[in-house]
């Protein structure tokens, strides 16, 4: 049996193991998934891709990135999308702002139904890494986005920004967002949303991470509202922001462990929410937000050994969990695995890196018949599909 193969259950079924632990099994009929193909990249004149972002909306894939080009000499967010039967991407265009909002280091992006969230930082022109933070929001599918609005602003002390995460949910009446990021010094704030008013947002220290280029995710999970997640001296932090009302409560220890940046966090906009976890020392963990709290649902060895590995997690019809790892290192490379099929599978390299080039960001999604996974590293961009069984 594979090392990582989970007890075998009925599809999205649960049990107790012999230790007390919740195990979590997606076990379904076996899937014949397409090879790896690549798809053309989206028009970028050669400009920087940084931090590219991919979600899905309506039944298509919108990418977004904070990027340059042939007019646009500083980064701000650009964005297109493409159907599961379309060959290239759409035409990319930037959100109409009215006003500048050029020098976007970061941004994150969220879903629920029709609606799309963008919460990206922005450098000051004061420099010393001044940031502001802001949200807009789009109600027609992408096609048109809320004036930003400052959430927050700090000063890091150098450039390049750090990390912002953005989750959905949707609300009986209306879609609501979380927002996180990484603040001065590595303080991690977080807030709830509420749309209706006309006021900041009141964003939470909640905990903070090593420094300000650490990781952090905040995921929606469904009526139970938003988790936030972060490794804080040597435990998994998570707290916890309440529907409707958008209060953060205070952080709680998930688990012991050593984690740096492989752990991801995905979620259907009603529900359920996953956070993904791997220790350095390889203990995999999944936790699903469920009656109020984290609930441990599996627990077994990672399939890859190294250590200082970078992972994103997308979920597939509330149930199935796709993960992008990236391995960096003398012979960087983006790595895939799932747990599809009912058991996690042996990991996949989807692409080589180039060894000299930083990376500026990558990230998966699923939509109705396809995996999508992209890796940017500065003008470089590479975007894979995989059919589903």
């Amino acid at each position: 049996m594979n090392p990582f193969e989970g007890p075998h259950l009925s599809r999205r079924s649960f049990m107790i193991g012999a230790a007390g632990a919740v195990v979590y099994s997606a076990l379904g009929p076996a899937y014949a998934d397409g090879p790896w193909q690549p798809f053309q990249k989206p028009t970028t004149e050669q400009g920087l891709v940084l931090v590219p972002r991919l979600v899905t909306l309506k039944g298509k894939v919108t990418l977004v990135w904070s990027g340059t080009n042939a007019s646009v000499r500083q980064p701000e967010i650009i964005y297109c999308n493409a159907g599961d039967e379309d060959e290239v991407w759409g035409k990319a265009r930037a959100p109409f702002f009215g006003n500048d909002m050029g020098r976007v280091r970061r941004l994150a992006v969220a879903t629920a139904r029709d609606a799309m969230a963008i919460v990206f930082q922005r450098e000051s022109s004061q420099g010393n890494g001044a940031v502001e933070v802001y949200l807009t929001v789009s109600y027609d599918s992408g096609y048109s986005f809320s004036t930003p609005f400052v959430m927050d602003s700090y000063v890091l002390g150098q450039q390049g920004g750090s990390y912002l995460s953005c989750a959905a949910r949707q609300g009986k009446s209306r879609p609501e967002f979380a927002a996180l990021w990484v603040a001065e010094g590595g303080v991690v704030r977080a807030c709830g949303i509420d749309q209706r008013s006309s006021f900041r947002p009141q964003a939470k220290v909640v905990g903070e991470v090593e420094n300000i280029k650490g990781k952090a995710e905040i995921v929606g999970a469904g009526g139970d509202g938003f988790y936030a997640v972060w490794p804080q001296e040597g435990n998994v932090k998570t707290a916890r922001v309440k529907p409707l009302t958008t209060s953060v409560e205070d952080a709680t220890t998930l688990f012991k462990g050593t984690v740096v940046r492989n752990f991801g966090v995905a979620s259907y906009y009603r529900g359920p929410g996953f956070i993904t976890t791997c220790t350095e020392g390889g203990e995999f963990k999944i936790h699903q937000a469920k009656d109020g709290k984290l609930v441990e649902v599996f627990k077994n060895k990672f399939p890859m050994t190294q250590r200082g590995l970078d992972s994103r997690t997308a979920l597939e019809k509330e149930e199935f969990l796709h993960m992008a790892v990236v391995e960096g290192g003398a012979k960087p490379k983006l790595h895939y695995i799932t747990n599809r099929s009912g058991s996690w599978s042996t990991p996949e390299v989807i692409m080589n890196l180039e060894a000299d080039v930083p990376i500026s960001g990558f990230d998966i999604t699923v939509s109705d018949s396809y995996v999508w996974t992209i890796v940017s590293q500065e003008q470089l961009v590479t975007v894979m599909r995989r059919k589903l069984g």
